[in-house]
């Protein structure tokens, strides 16, 4: 729940009671000062960017993960986790999928299930499906 609509529950449950005008004028204004805050802060962040909203996948960070895990993938599928670690960085599978969504959106990557095999505490023999990338 959010905080407008715990708000608005709030408002509706005063009315509904017949609590004091001043205590639904209150809670009303409460939403209206969340809302005008929310306006504001969204303002600034795009007069901070410059007018457009930025997708992380384009910042500094991701495309020097993206350029060192394209430099070491192969047509064969692998996991974030295993192009992380032949890249040599300290990336999480998660990072690695945002970082390759670009080139993955254009088709120079295809992203596919892989099935991965591992072994849980218990020594038993698990399998997970997992997001896999290769070259087009």
């Amino acid at each position: 729940m959010t905080v407008r609509e715990n708000f608005e529950a709030i408002k509706t449950y005063l009315v509904e009671t017949g609590a004091p005008e001043e205590m639904v004028d209150f809670v009303a204004s409460r939403i209206s000062q969340d809302e005008k805050a929310k306006a504001t802060a969204k303002a600034k962040r795009l007069e901070k960017n410059g007018g457009v909203k930025k997708d992380p996948a384009y910042s500094e960070y991701y495309t020097n993960l993206r350029n060192a895990i394209m430099s070491v993938m192969t047509k064969e599928a692998q996991t974030g986790e295993q192009l992380a670690k032949a890249a040599g960085t300290k990336a999480l599978s998660a990072q690695v999928g945002l970082a390759l969504r670009p080139v993955v959106e254009d088709g120079t990557v295809v992203a596919e299930d892989v099935i991965c095999e591992y072994t849980n505490n218990k020594g038993l023999v698990m399998q997970s499906v997992r997001t896999g990338y290769k070259r087009a």
